[in-house]
């Protein structure tokens, strides 16, 4: 059986509509330890170069809490 899996089309944004950050971070996390996380966004924030031209993105591969999760991230801030 061959089943053909049609994805869908994700245009570019006009340069004029939006600002986009300098640099962007994407941290990949499964059940993180509240240490270890804290730890990477420290490292990053220490490099950034101010709020308007950076993203942090922290990204959960399916953790069995999500809240834990943010409560984690919520700890960092």
């Amino acid at each position: 059986m061959n089943t053909q899996i049609e994805l869908p089309v994700i245009g570019s944004l006009p340069e004029e509509s939006c600002l986009r950050p300098f640099w962007s971070v994407m941290i990949p996390a499964y059940r993180p330890d509240a240490g270890y996380l804290r730890q990477a966004l420290e490292s990053v924030l220490q490099q950034a170069p101010g709020p308007e031209q950076m993203q942090i993105e922290v990204v959960d591969d399916c953790s069995s809490d999500a809240a834990q999760m943010e409560n984690h991230l919520i700890g960092c801030l």
